[in-house]
């Protein structure tokens, strides 16, 4: 289980004995007899470690920030408190939310090793969505269209994602959703996505007006009696949920897990709040949670797969254990998540950065360009994600669990 960015000397499912023995050899040299023994590392019931997760898993920092900001200060964009937070919002939206789409490449590209339908499905996807981008970019006004369709498609990923994060927490905490249960949770996510899409169709100030520098068109009105009843849903469904687990306690002394509580709260709340609270409240949540989530799973998992190519790695090297160490250079390079960081870093600055520059010096606008590249590979890395992250895969699920 991931436990830090340093560099691990040994897989976290092994553990390491070294034994000094006084050889016979002239000279008296040390000999150091190094003996890895395989354990089965304990269940944790945290993805990264309690402070990782409360912060950028569950929501935590999106509430700090979005409290600082939004009651403190009011909604202020003037200051230097509030400056700092829009600045802040926005290495977050860098670092977090672009390399989270771009970290999809490296799941998906794993997956696309193996043969079958899911190859074929993923290759079919990155050429869909190189048609889109060139779509947006080539005819005028398509843009728009694009980060409107995207739009109107984030209620659904975004809420898939918290479903999961939040099932696995309970997974990884022992608490067995019954069938009941799971479903009344599931018609939970489902009301809310409903009611948030029919939300931007219906009225005006939640559809908003630009986005990525590209008017956001509006199409609607819908008749309000539609979002009403998706309101009516949305109330029932959580109320019966928290009833299920309510009785749940009572009955067996067991408690739904906080960190799956708050990720569902923190993902209900980004699209129920008003127009004005709910900007303020996007400023931070698709970097420090929904982005930040995405990349402790993809690390995780990441890890886990390779640590049994590093332990055989570290008993090919082991003699350099006659040191007590090895070079740490050496070591931080052969560190799979250093490695990941770097080729995602990569990925994510020749998407977003790079080629949108290419395409403005061959004579297309720079703000059209980002637009509809940004919406196309968002395209591909939610259909991906629904195709590659799936729990009732049992292999992926104990991989998370353990």
């Amino acid at each position: 289980m991931l436990k830090s960015f340093a560099p691990p000397l040994v897989p976290a499912s092994a553990a390491v004995t070294v034994q000094e023995i006084a050889s016979s050899r002239p000279g008296g040299d040390t000999v150091y007899n190094t003996s890895i023994a395989a354990s089965p590392a304990p269940r944790s019931a945290w993805i990264v470690s309690p402070v990782i997760d409360f912060l950028f898993g569950c929501g935590g920092l999106v509430w700090i920030l979005f409290l600082l900001h939004y009651y403190f200060l009011n909604g202020s964009g003037t200051g230097t408190i509030a400056e700092a937070l829009i600045i802040t919002s926005s290495l977050g939206a860098v670092c977090l939310s672009e390399t989270h789409t771009a970290a999809t490449l490296v799941a998906g590209f794993r997956h696309a090793k193996s043969p079958g339908l899911l190859r074929s499905a993923l290759y079919l996807m990155a050429a869909l969505s190189l048609a889109l981008a060139v779509f947006g970019i080539a005819l005028p006004g398509a843009a728009s269209i694009l980060v409107k369709v995207y739009l109107l498609i984030i209620p659904h990923h975004f809420m898939s994602q918290s479903y999961g994060v939040a099932v696995l927490y309970c997974m990884k905490a022992g608490y067995s959703l019954n069938p009941w249960e799971r479903r009344v949770l599931l018609c939970l996510v489902r009301s809310v996505t409903v009611f948030a899409v029919l939300r931007q169709l219906t009225f005006k100030e939640f559809s908003g007006a630009t986005f990525l520098m590209q008017p956001v068109p509006f199409w609607g009105p819908l008749p309000q009696m539609f979002v009403d009843v998706a309101q009516m849903c949305l109330t029932g469904s959580a109320l019966s949920f928290c009833a299920l687990i309510l009785i749940r306690l009572l009955q067996n002394r067991q408690m739904f897990p906080f960190a799956a509580q708050l990720t569902l709260a923190s993902a209900i709340t980004a699209f129920v709040l008003d127009p004005f609270a709910n900007t303020i409240y996007w400023l931070y949540v698709s970097a420090f949670m929904h982005g930040s989530q995405y990349l402790m799973i993809v690390f995780s998992k990441h890890l886990q797969q390779s640590q049994s190519l590093d332990h055989a790695w570290l008993c090919q090297k082991k003699d350099n254990l006659h040191n007590q160490k090895l070079p740490s250079l050496l070591l931080w390079v052969r560190n799979p998540i250093v490695r990941l960081i770097a080729t995602i870093s990569l990925i994510t600055s020749a998407i977003y950065f790079v080629a949108p520059g290419i395409l403005q010096t061959c004579g297309f606008a720079y703000a059209t360009a980002t637009a509809s590249i940004f919406a196309a590979f968002n395209f591909f890395h939610i259909i991906t994600d629904g195709l590659i992250w799936r729990l009732r895969n049992r292999k992926l699920r104990e991989t998370l669990v353990s």
